[in-house]
């Protein structure tokens, strides 16, 4: 605990993607503020294509991990996250601030992963090309309470 809330470390309390010999494509952190905005950096080097988190401290329902599977099956990644992730319990509140972190080798392959990455429809589901030297993201900002 730190300022009444849990942290975890990246640089030193996390090996992701290729980092140990062991393969991850994608993260998805429900937790609070994992990919704050003014900790984005903390995400580069795992050599992923997409880290999905939340830029403050949200309420998630039981089955929104799993609606946001699904939803790849016909939306691109990114936006399933934003779409599935945005709103707490009872719906139609608009309270969390979901973000979707996006690396690529280029501007332009950054954008082109985030178009075309869909995790049940297993599109992009390899490795992330090395080295991962660009980033973008995208977010429903509803501020950043509780970080």
């Amino acid at each position: 605990m730190r300022n009444g809330r849990c942290t975890v470390s990246f640089p030193s309390s996390t090996r992701l993607g290729t980092q140990g010999g062991d393969d991850a494509a994608y993260a998805m952190w429900v937790t609070s503020c994992t990919v704050h905005l003014d900790s984005l950096s903390s995400h580069f080097n795992q050599q992923i294509r997409q880290t999905f988190g939340y830029h403050n401290s949200p309420s998630v329902k039981d089955n929104q991990p799993r609606s946001f599977y699904k939803e790849t099956d016909d939306l691109r990644n990114e936006r399933a996250w934003i779409v599935e992730m945005e709103d707490r319990p009872g719906w139609f509140t608009g309270d969390n601030s979901p973000i979707a972190l996006t690396f690529g080798v280029t501007s332009s392959h950054c954008a082109w992963v985030r178009n075309t990455a869909r995790l049940r429809d297993q599109v992009l589901l390899s490795n992330a090309i090395e080295p991962n030297g660009w980033y973008c993201y995208y977010m429903y900002n509803n501020g950043d309470s509780g970080c």
